[in-house]
């Protein structure tokens, strides 16, 4: 049986039980399990089990989730350096799970928070009329509905749109 020279490199794997290179243990969802570590030079497509044709948004993939995924094992042997490489396929998202950033979302973070009214002033005296808006701060006097946008008040003269000030 042929050896690998012992300058070849091969994939990052390890015990899950075990510890990570930096010394520090791995998570509870690696243990009794090998960890790999993978990567392409392409995006791999993102898809759910229960729709196959249809890449996942971006907001919808994160570390934590569960997912079946395509590797492929190759040799290679580039200017001197030889080993094993892992590539990144296909991800098939099965389920969510809980995220691994320890990041909380907006809605855990702000949960009973929400106003009743559509409209969000933003207490500046100096300038009436001047409410959040989904595109940031604007001095544009009106009011924001999730469900239809942002609705500019009706005009009642000459507003510097800048400022909210009458010109």
């Amino acid at each position: 049986m042929e050896r690998l020279p012992p300058s070849a490199q091969i994939p990052s794997n390890y015990d899950g039980d075990g510890v990570r290179p930096s010394g520090e243990a791995f998570g509870a969802e690696c243990k009794g399990h090998w960890v790999v570590t993978a990567s392409s030079k392409q995006q791999p497509m993102v898809v759910h089990i229960s729709n196959t044709k249809v890449q996942l948004a971006e907001t919808d993939i994160y570390s934590g989730m569960y997912a079946r995924v395509t590797v492929n094992f190759f040799p290679y042997d580039n200017s001197g350096s030889r080993g094993v490489g892992c590539g990144l396929g296909n991800v098939m998202k099965i389920r969510d799970g809980e995220p691994l950033s320890g990041r909380a979302n907006a809605e855990s973070d702000f949960a009973g928070l929400e106003t009743p009214t559509a409209t969000m002033p933003m207490g500046n005296p100096a300038m009436p009329g001047f409410v959040a808006t989904p595109m940031g701060n604007s001095a544009m006097p009106g009011t924001y509905n999730p469900a239809q946008g942002f609705a500019p008040a009706a005009s009642t003269g000459n507003i510097n749109p800048i400022t909210g000030l009458p010109m």
